[in-house]
Parts: C-alpha cells; structure tokens; sequence
C-alpha cells in the first residue's frame, strides 16, 4: 500500500510542476507575441514620412531601435523579417532627417 501511495502523490507532483511550466511558457511568450511585434513594426513604419518633424523622425529611430533590441531577445520564427523591416524603417527615417536638413542648409544659404 504505502508504494502505490506514492506513486499517486508523485504523479499528482509531476501534473501539476506541468501545469505551472505550461503557464508559465504562456505568459512569457505574451510579452513577444509575433502579431504585437507586427503591429509595432507598422505603427513605426507609417510614422516614418516626410510629413513630419525631425524631433518625431528621431524618436521614431529610437522607438525602432528599442523594438530591434527586443525583438532580437524573442525566438520567433519572422525575427529576421521583423529586423530587416525595421532596419528599413530606420534608414527611411535618417534619409527623410537628411533631407530636411539639406533643405534647411538650402534656405539658410539663399
């Protein structure tokens, strides 16, 4: 008797230790849900353009630079694809901060 005793109590053990790794998985992969990441890397992307400041473009640089940190901690399958978009995004951004500034250099010249 007191054998099967245990074999209940350490089966009950094993179920629940599984029970509070299987949630404790959930919870973390929340943080780096691929679809956030996503809609983070779009929301960037369409706030980069030449329609706005240059103290927007640079903290839009460093909102991508912040996701690109965190993005490269993830193990997502599009991490890749969530890097090169945001590269894109950043070097979109430093051309249109260029730009503005060559036309500010421009009118200060004529």
């Amino acid at each position: 008797m007191p054998f099967g005793s245990i074999k209940l109590s350490s089966t009950f053990i094993i179920a629940i230790s599984m029970l509070v790794l299987i949630g404790t998985i959930a919870c973390a992969d929340q943080d780096n849900d691929p679809n956030q990441f996503n809609q983070k890397v779009l929301a960037l992307t369409q706030q980069c353009n030449d329609n706005v400041t240059n103290e927007q473009l640079l903290q839009t640089i460093s909102q991508t630079n912040d996701l690109t940190k965190q993005i490269k901690k993830s193990q997502h399958r599009k991490k890749k694809w969530f890097i090169i978009r945001l590269k894109q995004t950043r070097n979109l951004c430093q051309y249109y901060l260029q730009l503005s500034s060559a036309k500010d250099n421009n009118l200060t010249a004529e």
